[in-house]
């Protein structure tokens, strides 16, 4: 059996969870916003405007469109007024496995179809227990307070009391307490930040207004501004750094010379070079490194690379560069026989003198003529064999040999 409750009676406040209601219930007067009828196990609608569909609860435009919670002349969709501490709108996440967050809030603007989601997450979460404002079309959290009271803006893991990622532009700073005026500067004193007039525990004397304090040497001098680094003996000029007086020291403290190096090398390298110095249209390297090192036995020496694998072997020697033809009988004048910059010499006549033999025919003679004990090393002599050859009638018979006097070529 239903139980009705008296007509008029209109609900204050309910909360469903599940299928349990939570409701307060008063007497209204006289242009309460609805009236409805009540009912243990069903809701029931009348003039409210106040409508059930299925398990939603909707109120109809013949309602006027607001809902009141403690309230009775609501003046939003939904305005909720509450009389004691601590109370007003509760959204509670599941309490299943695998529960790491809840949204308690989603705001989406139809027109451009941008969502922003606003919630609590738990200890399972990437970023546990962290109140989050999170932007759901972009992806990315865009404000968050996490159980330290850190806040993090631009990221979802604050590191400090307030972690932005990303530029901040503000009218004035100042530290705690303190009441910064033109000119100061912000200075760390005992590890707090102060305001003060300048860098040092002192004003250096002689600084005029719109001066700042930059360190020189040992000591804090006045300056218009902090170009030139530390040391105002150095003087920036576009890329060039120079200064006119004085000795550098690398690894002394006392330079005696322009360039004092101490138990040191000084390498000195230079790329992309195509210098042809013989002009025979080959270049000897395209990177050449002249190190300086008093252990060397000359205090230096010359490192040249080729970097494209086809360089001229000995650029001061036009006869000798990639690609030559020629021989020579001459390897001490000519990179030791390799002319042709393979990286190996080549013997022009490798083959060893021959006796007799049937050639083509069975009426044809000849002899393979070479050197005579075997090939000597290029720019060598040695005896060139020439063997004379006779068909008989039924096979070769020789007829002596004509010995030469011949210089070994290669390249």
């Amino acid at each position: 059996m239903k139980t009705s409750l008296a007509y008029g009676v209109a609900l204050a406040v309910f909360f469903v969870l599940g299928s349990v209601m939570v409701f307060s219930a008063y007497v209204p007067g006289s242009g309460d916003p609805f009236h409805r009828t009540l009912y243990t196990n069903d809701i029931e609608a009348y003039d409210a405007g106040v409508v059930t569909v299925g398990d939603d609860l909707i109120l109809s435009a013949a309602g006027g469109n607001k809902l009141g919670i403690g309230v009775l002349a609501p003046l939003v969709p939904l305005h909720i007024a509450t009389y004691a501490n601590w109370q007003g709108i509760r959204v509670q996440g599941g309490s299943g496995v695998g529960d790491s967050g809840v949204n308690a809030l989603e705001i989406f603007n139809n027109n451009n179809q941008r969502q922003i989601n606003i919630g609590l997450t738990d200890s399972t979460n990437t970023y546990p227990n962290t109140f989050f404002i999170y932007d759901a079309t972009a992806g990315a959290y865009r404000l968050v307070v996490n159980d330290m009271g850190f806040v993090g803006v631009g990221t979802g893991a604050p590191l400090a009391t307030l972690d932005v990622h990303g530029d901040i532009v503000f009218d004035d700073i100042a530290p705690r307490g303190q009441n910064c005026v033109g000119g100061d500067v912000l200075k760390n004193t005992a590890g707090s930040w102060v305001c003060a007039q300048d860098l040092v525990g002192i004003n250096p004397s002689g600084c005029a207004a719109g001066q700042v304090a930059k360190r020189q040497g040992a000591s804090w001098v006045c300056a218009n501004d902090l170009v030139g680094g530390a040391d105002t003996d150095w003087t920036e000029s576009g890329n060039n750094v120079y200064k006119t007086t004085g000795n550098v020291g690398i690894g002394t403290n006392n330079p005696t010379v322009a360039l004092d190096v101490e138990q040191g090398v000084i390498s000195i390298k230079k790329t992309g070079l195509s210098g042809d110095y013989d002009s025979d249209g080959s270049s000897a390297f395209q990177e050449r490194e002249i190190i300086i090192d008093p252990a060397e036995e000359s205090g230096m020496r010359i490192i040249e690379t080729c970097t494209t694998g086809n360089c001229d072997c000995d650029d001061h020697n036009a006869f000798v560069h990639p690609g030559q033809t020629a021989w020579t009988n001459n390897p001490a004048n000519n990179n030791g026989g390799d002319v042709n910059c393979n990286n190996q010499v080549d013997l022009r006549w490798s083959n060893q003198a021959g006796d007799c033999h049937q050639y083509h025919n069975a009426n044809d003679c000849d002899a393979l003529a070479g050197w005579f004990g075997g090939p000597p090393a290029c720019g060598q002599t040695s005896q060139w064999k020439t063997e004379l050859c006779e068909w008989d009638g039924s096979t070769c018979n020789g007829q002596g040999a004509v010995l030469t006097i011949k210089i070994q070529e290669c390249r």
